[in-house]
């Protein structure tokens, strides 16, 4: 009973979480699924790359004295890209739906509705050993990278 009762507060966290994040930057979530869409294996790939360099990065930093600040800053904003990177990719999975248009607008209600379907969907395909943790890092990933890929992008077109 204890571990459904925690399963039911992780899915409400992860629903209520993204719900609040498409509702502030509703065109950065569709960007980035838009994104994924196009290249999955560059957002995999960059999402693979900093989730295992990035550690490293702030092993090192906090070896030093002067890098401590640094370290703490890099620890605090790869762990927000790694929640918002999976709040990404789950609405990948909401976009696959059945009824959704793959192209052109989608309303934001729908939009909501199917992240809540494909939330409960993933979090209970999460529970095949292996498979679902393979799952939840791959769209941890994608998300992740296409986030990185988008922020990139938006800073050479300001440069």
């Amino acid at each position: 009973a204890a571990a459904a009762g925690v399963g039911v507060f992780v899915l409400l966290s992860v629903v209520t979480t993204g719900i609040i994040l498409f509702l502030l930057l509703p065109r950065v979530v569709t960007t980035a699924v838009s994104t994924i869409r196009a290249a999955p294996w560059l957002c995999l790939g960059l999402g693979l790359a900093v989730f295992t360099a990035t550690p490293l990065v702030i092993g090192v930093l906090f070896t030093t004295i002067i890098g401590v600040l640094p370290a703490i800053i890099t620890g605090a904003l790869y762990l927000l890209l790694l929640l918002s990177g999976f709040l990404t990719g789950l609405f990948l999975a909401a976009s696959l739906g059945p009824g959704l248009p793959r192209e052109g607008a989608i309303p934001r209600s729908r939009w909501i509705w199917s992240f809540v379907v494909a939330s409960l969907v993933v979090m209970v395909l999460a529970l095949v050993p292996l498979l679902g943790g393979l799952l939840l890092l791959a769209l941890m990933l994608a998300g992740a990278g296409a986030l990185l890929l988008g922020v990139y992008r938006q800073y050479t077109l300001e440069a």
